[in-house]
């Protein structure tokens, strides 16, 4: 079967922006095929669980009216985005992908899209998540599970699964996600597509339905990192014009032998891409296993416990309207005691104490972001070089430890592995988000 291409497959963000700018092209032209792309497309993939037809043509008409009076809001002007359906939205439906929230209509846009229509962007509609936000192979959702485009058998990734879909099936330029352990960077690896994790803290979460409020981060989802950039730039607001900074002169490669077994392949894809991006970096192993090791504790202690204190009236109350996954997955909160908690939020400062002593020999760390490409749906376990984890596992293993330490990360397309793409992952220090973005766009 074809992979679902729509009209911005192989379009630029960036180069729309100019071509809207030159007045080569309208933002109506490009809201129309934003909408035809989803309309023949959207039946295989499943990457949104509402369009705005009416209102996205209203919003272009009148952008394509300031253009011509000579009013350019910003680069983003004109360009279709798609939002994750966690996030809210005052004129569409936010379901946060369960069945509690099926007709949930918001009052008030989050703040960030608010942020993004003032800046000329055209909210196009919102895309499937996994059910509030929680899973990492977006399977799981009120509205059904995104498919990938490179193979509909197989998942997208989650849980931002609609938002990464969407773009790599080139039914929108630029989505935007949230990670909490990985799902921006998952889906971006498992669609080929570009995908950031920023520092934590950078973005606003006002008006996003928390999975962790430690944890949680919204990210650009986008074919390039040009695109990406400029996405990015809309989510955390300009900085102070710097210099670039220094270049990337080494760089970490972690040992993932030490922490889970990754397919040769998708190490062998990373590493290459690694140095054809960096070829004038020095590359030296890095060692992160005892800091992976009390990460992993110390993350899931935080996560299932405000996790489930998000949840525990509706899991108590409302049990029916979880999915068995969900309701599964959720409850072993309830029995993390409180103690156990304040000493892992003690724990995770110590961590990124240590891990900031990692950029004292290294510029950049670099690893693959997943050990498997997508996984058909309904795989429950997969067997990697002889040695069997449950899937959750064998996805979020390489991204969950950068989400507890508020580092920005990064997946970047690096080929493909039995014709199904797979991601490095760049993990800079905190707040060079923008450096990480500027080394990229050099190469």
């Amino acid at each position: 079967m074809p992979h679902p291409t729509g009209y911005f497959a192989n379009l630029s963000a960036v180069w729309l922006s100019g071509e809207i700018q030159a007045g080569r092209i309208t933002s109506t032209e490009l809201v129309t095929r934003t909408l035809q792309s989803i309309d023949e497309l959207n039946a295989q993939v499943n990457a949104f669980t509402h369009v705005d037809h009416e209102g996205a043509l209203h919003a272009a008409r009148i952008l394509d009216e300031e253009l011509a009076n000579g009013t350019r809001r910003s680069a983003l002007h004109g360009l279709p985005v798609a939002i994750k359906d966690n996030i809210d939205t005052g004129d569409q439906p936010t379901t946060y992908g369960s069945h509690f929230f099926a007709t949930h209509q918001p009052a008030h846009d989050a703040p960030l899209v608010a942020t993004l229509r003032e800046m000329g962007a055209v909210i196009i509609g919102k895309t499937v998540t996994s059910e509030f936000a929680l899973g990492p192979t977006g399977e799981f959702s009120h509205q059904g599970g995104a498919h990938n485009p490179h193979d509909l058998a197989r998942v997208s990734g989650g849980s931002s699964a609609g938002s990464a879909a969407a773009v790599a099936a080139g039914m929108v330029p630029l989505a935007v996600g949230t990670d909490t352990a990985g799902s921006v960077r998952i889906p971006a690896a498992f669609c080929g597509i570009v995908g950031l994790k920023p520092t934590y803290g950078r973005t606003s979460l006002k008006g996003v339905f928390p999975v962790s409020d430690t944890l949680d981060q919204v990210g650009p989802l986008a074919k390039t990192v040009e695109d990406a950039a400029l996405l990015f730039t809309a989510l955390a607001g300009e900085r102070s014009a710097e210099p670039l900074g220094p270049p990337v002169r080494r760089i970490g490669w972690v040992d993932t032998t030490e922490l889970i077994q990754v397919t040769p392949e998708i190490s062998a894809a990373c590493r290459n891409t690694l140095e054809q991006q960096f070829a004038s970096a020095t590359v030296t192993t890095l060692s992160v296993a005892d800091l992976f090791r009390r990460a992993r504790e110390v993350f899931g202690t935080i996560l299932l416990s405000e996790a489930y204190a998000v949840h525990e009236e509706r899991m108590t109350s409302f049990k029916d309207t979880f999915s068995r996954e969900q309701y599964d997955r959720l409850q072993p909160g309830a029995s993390i005691p409180a103690w156990r908690y304040v000493k892992a939020k003690k724990e995770a400062a110590q961590l990124l104490v240590d891990a900031l002593g990692l950029f004292d020999t290294v510029d950049l760390i670099a690893l693959p972001t997943t050990t498997i490409v997508a996984p058909p749906f309904g795989t429950s376990e997969v067997t990697i070089n002889g040695t069997t984890y449950h899937t959750r596992d064998a996805i979020n293993t390489l991204t969950s430890v950068w989400s507890l330490l508020g580092l920005p990360a990064m997946s970047i397309p690096a080929g493909t592995v039995e014709n199904l793409p797979c991601g490095l992952q760049l993990i800079a220090a905190p707040n060079r988000d923008e450096w990480l973005l500027e080394k990229l766009m050099e190469r």
